[in-house]
């Protein structure tokens, strides 16, 4: 009885742990640097477009 108490406690014990540590895993980080949008992607295309056309004439 009171080994499959321990063993009950164990389980419940590792399952809270890798709970935790997934819940954790997956929150973002606040400090990771910001994706750039599609519209900004698309600015930063157009403007080295026009440089490289700068360039070449």
């Amino acid at each position: 009885m009171t080994s499959t108490l321990i063993a009950l406690g164990v389980t419940l014990l590792l399952g809270l742990l890798v709970f935790v540590f997934c819940w954790i895993a997956s929150t973002p980080d606040p400090n990771a640097p910001k994706k750039p949008t599609q519209v900004e992607l698309l600015a930063r295309i157009q403007r080295d477009v026009e440089e490289l056309t700068k360039l070449v004439r």
